[in-house]
């Protein structure tokens, strides 16, 4: 299955430039405003692999995105790169505290980029296998669990038999 990343940004130039690094590899889906980018998570995020989102853009920032994705708790599911021109440690502290697994500084190199989408998706990727296996891993001990409760239950009443046969021998 091929991945897909939303590239979230106001700034055309940008935004283009980052898709050009990253097409070759993923399925690109653009936005240009934080609204946008609500409507497409909450429309695609069993299909989005990766987030870069912008921090600062025209009709708010990326904030709003990650509080959205806190409250549906697609935080825990789609990784999320921040992407700043912003030198304040304060707000690239509060991204990361909100749930974004990275924090690219513009101008930004596009192998840097490449590297770290590639990173955050494969370690999603292998967290949500993990996931599904603990998951199957569960539900089997579940049903094992089950199983012995059953089984004890049967030997305890065998038990008993046993005591009551063995009480009316003496």
């Amino acid at each position: 299955m091929e991945k897909t990343v939303l590239i979230v940004d106001d700034d055309e130039m940008e935004r283009g430039m980052i898709c050009d690094v990253l097409s070759e590899r993923y399925n690109i889906i653009e936005a240009e405003s934080g609204n946008q980018a609500i409507k497409i998570i909450d429309d695609m995020h069993n299909t989005l692999s990766a987030i870069i989102l912008d921090y600062m853009m025209s009709d708010g920032n990326g904030i709003d995105v990650l509080e959205h994705m806190n409250k549906t708790n697609d935080i825990k599911k789609i990784p999320v790169l921040m992407l700043t021109g912003e030198r304040h440690n304060e707000v690239e502290k509060k991204c990361l505290e909100m749930g974004a697994v990275d924090y690219i500084k513009k101008p930004v190199e596009a192998v840097l980029v490449e590297i770290r989408t590639r990173n955050a998706c494969n370690i999603f990727e292998y967290k949500r296998d993990l996931e599904a296996k603990v998951a199957k891993q569960m539900d089997t001990l579940q049903k094992q669990n089950r199983l012995l409760m059953i089984q004890s239950e049967r030997i305890k009443k065998s038990k008993e038999k046993m005591g009551d046969v063995l009480g009316t021998i003496v």
